[in-house]
C-alpha cells in the first residue's frame, strides 16, 4: 500500500474511525433505524456484536468490475486501506458485468462464512435471492455503489454510494449552463438501474433536446468510439455528450473530432485521461462519486456491525462532486496516490 502505518493498531483504528465519523453522522444499534420484516434480514443482525476479534476476520466484497477499469481500482485501493487500517482480511472479486456470474460470487463469497458481505447492486432483482440467501445464513450483507434507491429491498443493511438520479439533476443543469442545447447520454451496461436513473436525471433538468444511446462500452472500445461517431453523424443537432465511464469520455472526444464536430463533452467518474483532458478544457467537466470513499466507508461499516452491530440507518452518500478545469489540479495529486 501506499501508506506507512507507524501507529499501533488501536490507536489507528480510532483515528480511522473519528475520521469516517464525520461521514456516518446517523448510526443505529441493528434494533433501531432502518430495519425489515423479513426473516433473512433478522437472523443476519442476529449475528452481529461477535467476539471475532480483527485480526481474524475477514470481509468479502464482490463487484461488478471489469479487468483495468480506473474506477474500481480506486474502490478497491480504498477497500484495502480500510482492511489494512482496521486490522481485517478482504477478499475481494470482481464478476466483469457478468450478472449471474456476480450471483454465484455472492453465495460463493457467504459460504465461506465472512464476518460479512459486501456487494454491488448493479441488477437488484438477479442478486436479492443470493443476499437474502447470504442473510438467512448468518452473513450480513451491505452493499456499494449501484442502488442507493433500492437497497432495502434486497435486504441490504446498509449501502454507501451516490444517489445516481440527483447527481443525473445535477449534471442536466451543468449542461444548461454550458449552453448545450442537444445532449447524448451514453450508457455502457443495459439493465444497471444506476446508468438508467443518471440519464433519466439529465433528462429531467436539461432544457433542450436529449438522446440515449447504449454502446458496447469499455469491453471494445473501438467499436464504442464508433457507435457514438455514428450517432453524431446521423443526428447534427447534438452538441453535448455526457458517458457514464470514464474510459468513454476520450472516445466521445475523438469520435466528435473524426467527424468535425464540436461537442462539449462531461462524464461520471474519473480517471487519469480524463483529468488531464479537463486540464487542457478538451473534456469540460466529470461528476465524481469519490469511490475510494465508497470501498473504504463499506469496510468500516461492516466491520463495525460485525464486531459491535453498528450501523448506518439510511444509505452514506459519497456524491455528486463536480470536477472542472478550476479544481482539476487538486485531483490530480489524489489521483496519483490512487484515491481519486
Amino acid at each position: 500500500m501506499r501508506y506507512n502505518r507507524k501507529r499501533s493498531l488501536t490507536i489507528t483504528r480510532c483515528a480511522v474511525l473519528l475520521a469516517a465519523a464525520a461521514v456516518l453522522t446517523a448510526c443505529s444499534s441493528s434494533v433501531s433505524g432502518s430495519t425489515s420484516s423479513n426473516s433473512s434480514t433478522n437472523t443476519a443482525a442476529g449475528s452481529a456484536g461477535s467476539t471475532t476479534t480483527s485480526s481474524n476476520m475477514t470481509i468479502a466484497m464482490v463487484t461488478h468490475a471489469s479487468p483495468g477499469d480506473s474506477f474500481w481500482t480506486v474502490v478497491q485501493n480504498g477497500s484495502q486501506a480500510a482492511a489494512k487500517d482496521l486490522g481485517v482480511k478482504l477478499s475481494y472479486q470482481a464478476s466483469g458485468g457478468d450478472v449471474q456470474k456476480q450471483a454465484q460470487m455472492i453465495n460463493s463469497a457467504a459460504a465461506a462464512k465472512p464476518a460479512a458481505l459486501i456487494t454491488t447492486l448493479a441488477d437488484p432483482t438477479a442478486f436479492t435471492p443470493a443476499i437474502k440467501s447470504a442473510e438467512a445464513a448468518g452473513v450480513p450483507v451491505f452493499t456499494i455503489n449501484s442502488g442507493t434507491s433500492v437497497y432495502t429491498s434486497t435486504g441490504s443493511l446498509g449501502h454507501v454510494g451516490e444517489d445516481a438520479s440527483v447527481a443525473g439533476v445535477g449534471v442536466g443543469k451543468k449542461f444548461n449552463s454550458l449552453g448545450a442545447k442537444h445532449v447524448l447520454c451514453v450508457i455502457q451496461e443495459r439493465g444497471n438501474v444506476d446508468l438508467e436513473n443518471y440519464c433519466n436525471g439529465v433528462k429531467s433538468t436539461f432544457s433542450g433536446q436529449y438522446t440515449r444511446m447504449y454502446v458496447n462500452g469499455t469491453t471494445d472500445l473501438s467499436g464504442t468510439q464508433q457507435e457514438i461517431q455514428a450517432e453524431l453523424a446521423s443526428n447534427p443537432s447534438i452538441d453535448a455528450v455526457f458517458t457514464l465511464d470514464a474510459p468513454i469520455a476520450p472516445l466521445a472526444v475523438a469520435a466528435a473530432a473524426a467527424i468535425n464536430r464540436k461537442v462539449t463533452v462531461g462524464t461520471w467518474t474519473l480517471s487519469p485521461q480524463v483529468l488531464t483532458d479537463i486540464e487542457s478544457g478538451t473534456i469540460a467537466f466529470a461528476e465524481d462519486q469519490q469511490p475510494y470513499l465508497q470501498g473504504y466507508l463499506s469496510v468500516v461499516i461492516a466491520v463495525e456491525y460485525a464486531k459491535d452491530g453498528i450501523r448506518p440507518s439510511s444509505a452514506v452518500l459519497t456524491g455528486p462532486n463536480f470536477v472542472t478545469k478550476a479544481n482539476a489540479a487538486q485531483v490530480v495529486a489524489l489521483s496519483k496516490k490512487g484515491m481519486r
